[in-house]
């Protein structure tokens, strides 16, 4: 069962899930990752794959209202993850997070219809994960720095699957989110944590770039990033 796991084999095993997703089938997409899953145990970043693949779906792209019901999905099931395997709460939980501030962060009308669903900006539902994910600072700036890791734990998901073009969807949303983060930061003063957020966004610029195969973007420059290096083993060649 182990061989299941082979990043080469994985994309095919989820083609059902995407082509129900693309049916406007939630609950048979979600049915069918759950079964997916249980089969493979062993691959720990299962969870956040599948949740990426509800939460950041967009093609076709689907209304406000179904993106908030397929994002509503994801985090019910990283909170699920999350239960199941205590060691690991912290990512799926912090993944939450990501996913929401991205799928806000790729359609303007989205915010609207998850406060009017929620009764909770999206920002706020996100930095309620983040605190109980315990990477939360000691507000919710210092809070949306952590963003950057969180993309991390997703992006590794996805390379190790081979799907680029949902890594780089990961990567662009984050660096918006980056970027935001370092202009607020900057507004209030806090000048060594908004010189981080924007740290960060170059060094997820460069790995976007990597991917895109610019020449001028090396793999040793990726590797001696203290942000990048651990996923050196999950990028393509």
């Amino acid at each position: 069962m182990r061989r299941l796991t082979r990043p080469a084999v994985l994309p095919f095993l989820w083609t059902g899930v995407d082509q129900a997703l693309r049916r406007g089938d939630l609950s048979g997409a979600v049915g069918r990752g759950r079964s997916l899953l249980h089969l493979i145990p062993e691959w720990r970043d299962g969870p956040v794959y599948f949740a990426s693949l509800l939460a950041l779906d967009a093609a076709p792209q689907p209304s406000a209202q179904r993106a908030v019901d397929q994002l509503l999905a994801a985090t019910t099931l990283l909170e699920d993850a999350a239960a199941r395997q205590p060691d690991r709460a912290s990512d799926y939980l912090g993944a939450c997070a990501f996913l929401i501030e991205t799928r806000t962060a790729q359609a303007p009308a989205f915010d609207a219809a998850f406060r009017q669903r929620l009764g909770q900006s999206p920002l706020q539902v996100s930095d309620a994960y983040l605190a109980r994910a315990g990477t939360a600072g000691a507000g919710a700036l210092d809070a949306r720095v952590d963003r950057a890791y969180l993309a991390l734990r997703v992006l590794r998901a996805c390379l190790g699957t081979g799907q680029l073009d949902r890594a780089t969807q990961v990567l662009r949303g984050a660096i918006t989110t980056m970027d935001r983060t370092a202009a607020e930061l900057e507004d209030a003063g806090r000048e060594a944590a908004a010189a981080q957020a924007a740290a960060q966004s170059r060094a997820l610029g460069r790995l976007e770039r990597y991917l895109a195969g610019d020449p001028t973007v090396r793999r040793q420059d990726l590797s001696a990033d203290p942000l990048l290096n651990h996923l050196m083993n999950a990028l393509p060649e």
